[in-house]
């Protein structure tokens, strides 16, 4: 199942975490075409931290990286 094409990226105010969008994926029975937002916040380790459909075929990520560490 595609989820979408990366469409944007948003760092947040806070410099910890930002947000990975991906829209336009494959079209759900009898809704809408599927999208995921991807939520990095900073980490020691790379790891998925929650996943989530908040509303249908509309998916939700939390993922820990130390990519978006402050030093």
């Amino acid at each position: 199942t595609r989820l979408g094409d990366y469409q944007r990226s948003t760092k947040h105010a806070n410099n910890v975490t930002a947000t990975l969008v991906y829209e336009h994926g494959e079209h759900c029975w009898n809704g809408p075409s599927r999208s995921l937002a991807v939520t990095l916040v900073c980490g020691a380790e790379t790891g998925i931290l929650d996943v989530d459909e908040p509303s249908t075929c509309v998916y939700a990520a939390t993922v820990e990286t130390p990519a978006v560490c402050v030093d």
